[in-house]
């Protein structure tokens, strides 16, 4: 009920009295309380199952590992012939146990790192880390990965005008070591794979470029995503879909970024970034350095774009 005074001669008083149904507005805006009510419990019931899958994972993960232990431990000591001379069927055998042995180690690794992934690091966990030294030692560790596809896997660095960075040592060797696995995966044999740490606008870039299948436009941002694979043909090699959501996690987690740039058919650049920062503790830099590790048959088809 609305009332407002109306001018009128005299000593009248006059109002002006009007009635309106407010009941569908009153109706509506507990409608919209009760949906936004709903929506915080919502929420917060996912971020409580997020945690107890987190935790699950973490769990279970742990668990696997002491059995997976077991079981690497008593295969490499059977290989070994610590229980004794084997024929040539059963040390094939025992090698495939050993061989599925690891790679079901690396998921459950893959799986703890995601559960652990979106826990800020302290100050304690980082260390001033030279981005040169650990691209050298993580192309140095693939090399036999390279070799095995006949690849050109090559590092170029200007060593003389990187600092550092600061990071969890663990996760910049992580998110090396899978952009670059990831490279030599998904390149055919023959291919190439270049790795430049670079320094730009304050910032330090490493970036992994290959000419292998390339990922298609519309699933650039996807690959990033858990278990995700993108659509790349029949013959790509088969994965979990964790290591660029490994990657990408791990880069946020130390405050830096990650884009690519990739197309079919011509080859893929991932580039991940993080602040540079002055380290009094590092001393003089040699010059430019370029290390090729590994080369192979050719240099396979085209580039990824620049």
């Amino acid at each position: 009920v609305y009332v407002a005074p109306l001018e009128s001669p005299g000593s009248d008083r006059r109002f002006a009295i009007q009635f309106a149904d407010v009941s569908e507005k009153a109706m509506a805006e507990k409608a919209l309380l009760r949906a936004i009510e709903y929506e915080r419990k919502a929420g917060a019931r996912l971020r409580s199952l997020d945690g107890m899958k987190d935790s699950l994972i973490s769990s279970v993960s742990h668990e696997l590992r002491t059995p997976l232990a077991g079981i690497l431990g008593y295969s490499e000591m059977l290989l070994d012939g610590d229980g004794g001379p084997l024929t040539t069927n059963q040390a094939e055998m025992i090698g495939i146990i050993e061989r599925s042995g690891q790679r079901l180690s690396r998921i459950v690794g893959d799986l703890l790192t995601m559960s652990q992934i979106e826990t800020a690091p302290s100050r304690a966990d980082t260390e001033w880390l030279d981005p040169v030294a650990v691209t050298r030692a993580v192309c140095a560790e693939l090399r036999p990965l390279a070799e095995a596809k006949t690849h050109h896997l090559a590092l170029l660095a200007t060593e003389s005008e990187i600092d550092g960075i600061r990071a969890v040592p663990d996760d910049i060797h992580k998110i090396i070591t899978n952009l670059i696995a990831n490279a030599i995966k998904y390149t055919p044999d023959g291919g190439t794979v270049e790795v430049t740490v670079r320094v730009a606008d304050a910032m330090t870039y490493i970036d992994v470029v290959d000419n292998g299948i390339g990922i298609a436009a519309e699933d650039h941002q996807r690959v990033f995503g858990q278990f995700y694979r993108a659509t790349t043909g029949d013959d790509a090699p088969s994965g979990t879909g964790l290591g660029l959501a490994i990657v990408d996690g791990l880069v946020r987690r130390n405050g830096g970024f990650i884009s690519i740039d990739s197309e079919i058919g011509r080859g893929t650049r991932m580039t991940v970034s993080f602040a540079l920062m002055h380290n009094p503790e590092l001393g003089d830099r040699a010059p430019t350095s370029a290390v090729s590790l590994g080369r192979g048959r050719g240099r396979g088809r085209g580039r990824g774009r620049a």
